[in-house]
């Protein structure tokens, strides 16, 4: 099946895609998103990603104009634990982090303003200034952790900005952001 879908995807001009790769395999390129073509003798079909798959996302084949809405668990899961969104996380939390807000407290005012358009309550205030400290302690405990989470994924840690010597913060603050970005009110439209 493999070697069949190169056969196809190669004939696909270069510059429609850019260079032709194997799509079969993980891209590093720039250009990951052509990943979720497939080909077919007939012409090409879409393939969706398997996380938009679990968000039932429809299939492009057609116009949707009312999406079905779900909630299920496998949805929580691919957000906690895809490193797509863990790296989008990171990468929230590294904005956060220098947006200028010096507190921990600023810090997630920005992150629900971005997230959210509205301010944490004070329970939420507590709950993820709690998640904050105790991930906080234990990357600080085992700081190879820490690297290793904050790799996730494939945008760079900007040595400039401190980020590579504040790592255990930085996975600590990425940790909240990953909470903020699975809340329901995030993933949904209503």
């Amino acid at each position: 099946m493999e070697a069949q879908y190169n056969q196809y995807a190669s004939k696909v001009p270069s510059s429609f895609f850019g260079q032709t790769t194997n799509l079969m395999t993980h891209s590093h390129s720039v250009c990951k998103v052509r990943r979720t073509l497939c080909f077919n003798p007939n012409g090409p079909v879409v393939c969706d990603l398997p996380s938009l798959l679990a968000f039932d996302a429809p299939t492009r084949e057609e116009c949707t104009v009312n999406r079905t809405l779900s909630n299920t668990p496998l949805q929580a899961l691919v957000l906690l634990n895809s490193p797509i969104y863990t790296e989008a996380a990171r990468v929230f939390a590294q904005n956060a982090r220098e947006s200028g807000q010096t507190t921990f407290d600023q810090q997630l005012t920005w992150i629900f303003d971005r997230a959210l358009n509205r301010a944490p309550t004070g329970e939420e205030r507590k709950i993820l200034k709690d998640l904050y400290r105790t991930n906080l302690i234990r990357f600080r405990a085992s700081p190879v952790d820490a690297g290793q989470f904050v790799k996730t994924g494939e945008a760079p840690l900007d040595p400039a900005k401190n980020q590579i010597r504040n790592l255990p913060q930085l996975a600590a603050m990425t940790i909240v952001t990953r909470a903020v970005l699975n809340l329901h009110e995030t993933i949904t439209r209503n």
